[in-house]
């Protein structure tokens, strides 16, 4: 399907549902995808109707670019150890991902 069309069937998808629940909080949930990424910002993050819309990433996805990271950064052994304690740090404070950006230089 083309990226018009399935951002147009998104939209009217979820329009309707905020218009009639205002209130209503919309968080989109992608695996981090770059083309996903814009799809959302295109046709629900930045719409004026959708109020204060969110894009998140799914843990699965967030750990293996984690993963990948630690491994272009570190050995294997210490890799693997990072990544279990950036998914504690990640599960005991959220907002750590922006500590962990910071560390990897990414």
């Amino acid at each position: 399907m083309p990226r018009n069309r399935l951002g147009e069937r998104l939209a009217r998808c979820v329009r309707p549902i905020k218009e009639e629940h205002p209130d209503l909080k919309i968080m989109c949930l992608s695996d981090g995808a770059s083309e996903i990424a814009d799809l959302l910002d295109e046709w629900i993050v930045s719409q004026a109707w959708s109020g204060d819309a969110h894009r998140l990433v799914d843990p699965w996805h967030l750990y293996s670019y984690l993963a990948a990271a630690a491994k272009a950064h570190y050995d294997e052994d210490t890799a693997c150890l990072q990544v279990q304690a950036w998914r504690l740090e990640l599960l005991n404070k959220p907002h750590e991902i922006d500590f962990i950006h910071d560390e990897i230089g990414a």
